[in-house]
């Protein structure tokens, strides 16, 4: 397949904006895990599948929205993968307003996506015990998604998390998603509290980046995705391998604080 490259690098006397940093990171990074590589020169996202056919049923879908926007990805395709590679800097470029609709239409399908992976949704082991232990100690919990709130639904009718979380926030009910700070800032304001009071618990580097936009403390989970490293360099003050980890961290620091 012959990549054609999206064209992100805009010129200001074609009357468009340039992309720049930080608004770079903004824009690239609002449909969760996209990342940019190869000298900033190429933003790029890894999609996993179950199988072959839903890998290739995305590639075609994908396809669609490239030829109905005239913006074409390099894509990678294995068994139960999808690498979509766009590139950041070309002679020409595209509207915000392009990219806008470019974005929506991205949305549309990574909605339809995470519909269909929240079918096999399956809880972390200990998650929910853990939970409850920090629950025990008079701590509130809420969760911040990136998923859409269709995809949320479908996982809360499989798992009772309504129960365990006083907001369960997607996407769609945050001013901006991760990585813009505004979901957490939005989450604090529903919960009352101050943001001194509130700690960001996720396992990716947009996590750790929102987290650090709305000066909130940040801790990482490493799952196997994102690294140890990766965590610590977004800020996080403390990591951890599982969420069963998690309940000792809380109650050290209660203690710390009483």
């Amino acid at each position: 397949m012959s990549p054609l490259h999206l064209k992100l690098c805009l010129t200001p006397d074609q009357g468009l904006v340039r992309l720049v940093e930080p608004a770079l990171h903004d824009t690239l990074q609002l449909l969760s895990q996209w990342q940019l590589t190869q000298g900033e020169a190429v933003l790029e996202r890894e999609f996993h599948f179950k199988n072959y056919y839903q890998t290739l049923a995305f590639v075609n879908a994908v396809a669609w929205i490239a030829h109905t926007q005239d913006h074409h990805p390099e894509m990678v395709v294995t068994y139960n993968r999808c690498l979509v590679r766009f590139s950041t800097h070309a002679v020409n470029g595209i509207s915000m307003n392009e990219w806008d609709v470019l974005q929506q239409e991205l949305d549309v399908l990574m909605s339809n996506h995470e519909t269909t992976s929240a079918k096999d949704a399956q809880l972390m082991p200990g998650a929910l015990e853990s939970i409850k232990e920090i629950q025990s100690m008079g701590v509130r919990t809420s969760v911040l998604t990136n998923n859409s709130r269709f995809a949320m639904d479908i996982i809360l009718e499989q798992i009772p998390l309504e129960e365990h979380f006083e907001i369960i926030q997607t996407r769609h009910e945050s001013p901006s998603p991760k990585p813009y700070p505004d979901g957490l800032l939005h989450m604090i304001e529903r919960l009352g509290i101050e943001v001194e009071e509130a700690v960001y618990v996720g396992d990716a580097i947009i996590d750790g980046v929102a987290a650090s936009r709305a000066s909130m403390e940040f801790w990482g989970v490493a799952t196997g995705e994102t690294t140890t490293e990766n965590l610590l360099s977004v800020g996080a003050t403390e990591v951890v391998s599982s969420l069963v980890e998690l309940p000792s961290i809380v109650s050290r620091r209660l203690e710390d604080s009483s």
